[in-house]
Formats: structure tokens, sequence, C-alpha cells
């Protein structure tokens, strides 16, 4: 849809026509892109597939010097239990990488999003493809607002979110002894 409307854009990862880039491509992409579309939460894509759901009930196993493909009876119930997680929107990893290379981004809105970040002043969230449309356009002539946000973005993820702050947050949280009800977690 975006091309029908005249934006050029080009998508890499499992799936997508520019498909998998090394790191440093992928930072070289990002310092060369106006605008990064983080399609966050968006697993359904390659999640409900035949292989995912073989690895509910099966798993690789070394025998005799190679592996085989075992039923899996001990995990069944842990592995249909963890599953839907996947599948649930959430904040990834991209977030993060984006945030700490200065890259401005528009994200469709996910799970814990206002808690952990600052809508319209480090990133912008679109609600559907019209709004997305109509941000890229904006945000493609106004060169020093998306600047601001991305150097915004990359302040929040120095005060919050590298591997030291999060290393550090999970380190404490083990030590305190777990919270007993899922509502004492704190995200950050």
């Amino acid at each position: 849809k975006l091309r029908d409307m005249g934006i050029k854009v080009k998508c890499f990862g499992r799936g997508w026509p520019g498909g998998f880039l090394t790191h440093e491509g992928m930072i070289d992409v990002f310092h060369r892109s106006k605008i990064n579309l983080n399609l966050a939460g968006s697993p359904f894509d390659h999640m409900i597939d035949l292989r995912s759901i073989f690895g509910i009930f099966f798993k690789n196993k070394e025998m005799n010097g190679g592996k085989k493909v075992v039923f899996d009876k001990h995990n069944i119930l842990a592995n249909i239990r963890i599953y839907p997680n996947f599948l649930l929107p959430s904040i990834r990893g991209r977030f993060f990488e984006l945030m700490a290379t200065k890259s401005f981004m528009l994200t469709n809105r996910v799970s814990y999003f206002d808690k952990s970040f600052m809508s319209g002043k480090e990133v912008i969230h679109y609600k559907n493809s019209r709004d997305l449309t109509k941000k890229i356009n904006y945000y493609l002539s106004h060169e020093e607002e998306r600047e601001i946000m991305a150097e915004r973005a990359y302040q929040r993820f120095l005060r919050k979110h590298t591997s030291l702050i999060v290393f550090g947050s999970i380190l404490d949280f083990i030590s305190s002894g777990y919270p007993k009800r899922r509502g004492e977690i704190k995200i950050l």
C-alpha cells in the first residue's frame, strides 16, 4: 500500500524481499533511512506455521553421534502454555536497536509501549495504514523534528535501556526474591 501512495519502501528480514542483513548492514540501513518502520509485535505471519507447531511436540535430540527428532512428552504442557505468549504483540529488540543508533522510528502501538516510551516525543506510533501514510509524509518533510525525536529516544536508551542497566535490573529482581503476583513486576 505504501508503494501505491508513492512512498519508497524497502523491507528486510524473514519473509521480506530484502532478506536478512548482517548486523553491520542493519545499522547502515538504520542510518541511511529517514524513517525506520518498526512493525513491532507482528509475529503472526511467521509464528503460526507447521514448523513452529511441530516444535511444541517434538525436539532434536543427540543420539548415537547424530541428531534425531523425538516426541517431547516431558515438555508438551509447558510448550503449549508458553507458545501463545510469542503471538502477543510486544516490544522486541528492534525497538532498542533503533533507539541506540539515534534512528527515527514509526511503529504500531504494542503492549507496555506507554510505560517504556513517550509517544510523540521519542517515537511516533500509527493506528492504521492511512495514519501511517499521513505520518510518513509529514515526517519526510520535517527533518528537524525527526532528528529531535531520534535524539530523545537515544537519550532515553542511555538512561534506561543499556545492557548494563537492564541486566542490573534483572539481577536486582532475582536477588529481591521473585514477586508473588504478576502485578508486582515493575516495567522499566
